[in-house]
């Protein structure tokens, strides 16, 4: 039995190993009652005074939701905000806004992701951000689906990955 349950959790630990150059940021927020709110902005806080050498990022949406979810896609505003010192001395902030959207149901109905029992684990394509100077990334995500709530959903997440940016999909938000 323990062997069975392991290879799921071997298998989604190997995926988010896989998935980019070098995490430097992965949090998840639980969702209360599982059903988010449009009202419900999720808060992440990113420390990267610890940095050095960093070009860009990779950022991802991440999502844990079960078969109740009604929706083959799950879509969700991103903002990134962090303070720069301007030419004159005073604190500005940078915002970088886009769309991010993870794929929950295949087109013949089946769920994506990795899963570890009721829950499926799918995770947005990564978009590129040039990095933003200063010490701190403000992050805050909301959905932005028809639907004011969004029943079956468990966690919702941000992996940020150290990256060059060849090949990704740029933020359209700046």
């Amino acid at each position: 039995m323990l062997q069975r349950a392991s290879k799921p959790l071997l298998s989604l630990f190997a995926l988010s190993l896989a998935s980019c150059s070098g995490t430097l940021f992965h949090e998840y927020r639980a969702i209360d009652d599982t059903c988010w709110s449009r009202s419900d902005t999720l808060m992440f806080i990113y420390d990267r005074s610890h940095e050095s050498g960093v070009t860009g990022y990779e950022l991802t949406l991440e999502a844990r939701v079960d078969a109740s979810y009604a929706y083959k896609y799950l879509v969700a505003g991103v903002q990134v905000n962090g303070k720069l010192k301007a030419e004159n001395g005073k604190q500005e902030t940078e915002i970088f806004a886009d769309t991010l959207v993870c794929e929950v149901y295949d087109g013949n109905g089946n769920p994506n992701g990795a899963t570890a029992g009721i829950l499926y684990q799918v995770s947005s394509e990564p978009i590129y951000i040039d990095a933003i100077e200063g010490d701190t990334l403000f992050m805050r995500v909301s959905h932005i689906m028809d639907n004011d709530e969004l029943g079956g959903v468990y966690d919702v997440g941000l992996r940020i990955c150290s990256s060059s940016g060849r090949g990704q999909r740029q933020s359209s938000g700046k």
